[in-house]
């Protein structure tokens, strides 16, 4: 069995409970808001107006279906259950190989990495559900539209950035496969995407296994160790 570094989703859940606080907390001070211009200044015009403004203002957002603080939390707790899920499928690697949890950097921290003989891995989870396609102009689509933001671009930024600070760590040049896994979607992408694997999370731990043999024992050890020190670091 793989060994892990980190937990999974970990950054996810974090991000749930900032936006928490930061909404709720918002909604709660523009409601007291509200209510103190009522109480204070009962016969001020402005104050009546702006206070029951406050008010209505919350009572809008906690009925609006896009709005809704829940379901942002929401949104950033089911990101964290997907990772969760990737990271029980890497869990399946045999124990030459290595995954990297949550590891952070400039483009949003990356979910997973993986490290065996066959290679690095930089793995982005996401938790869309629908169908995923790819359109003529290699743009991925959830159920005919674009996704709400260019996800092969982040992984790719992603790669990038973590191939620079091993190579400069290492001393030579490195291969990453960067992979793009949707573990609630109906996958019906066959081929990469702009250099990018995109594949449901099924497959996820095979693909890995099969690909050709590419780095040695030593070499597999020392971008090992590279990696913890990024996370310690």
């Amino acid at each position: 069995m793989a060994k892990h570094f980190r937990k999974a989703g970990a950054g996810a859940r974090k991000m749930a409970k900032k936006r928490a606080l930061i909404l709720y907390g918002f909604l709660l001070a523009c409601l007291a808001a509200g209510v103190l211009l009522l109480l204070l200044a009962p016969k001020s015009p402005f104050a009546i107006g702006a206070g029951i403004g406050c008010v209505l203002a919350v009572s809008m957002i906690l009925k609006s279906k896009k709005d809704n603080p829940d379901g942002l939390i929401d949104r950033a707790l089911q990101g964290a259950r997907g990772e969760e899920r990737v990271e029980t499928i890497l869990s399946t690697l045999p124990d030459t190989y290595d995954v990297f949890h949550d590891l952070p950097c400039p483009v949003g921290n990356i979910d997973h990495i993986v490290v065996g003989p066959t290679g690095i891995f930089v793995i982005e989870t996401k938790s869309h559900r629908g169908e995923i396609t790819v359109s003529s102009d290699g743009s991925l689509l959830r159920d005919g539209r674009p996704l709400e933001k260019n996800v092969v671009s982040q992984v790719w930024r992603q790669t990038m950035w973590l191939k620079e600070i091993l190579e400069s760590r290492l001393g030579h040049s490195v291969f990453i496969h960067p992979f793009l896994v949707f573990v609630n979607g109906f996958v019906q992408v066959y081929r990469p995407v702009q250099g990018v694997t995109v594949l449901p999370g099924k497959w996820l731990a095979e693909t890995i296994t099969k690909k050709p043999s590419r780095l040695t024992e030593q070499q597999v050890s020392e971008i090992k160790q590279s990696l913890r020190a990024l996370l310690d670091g």
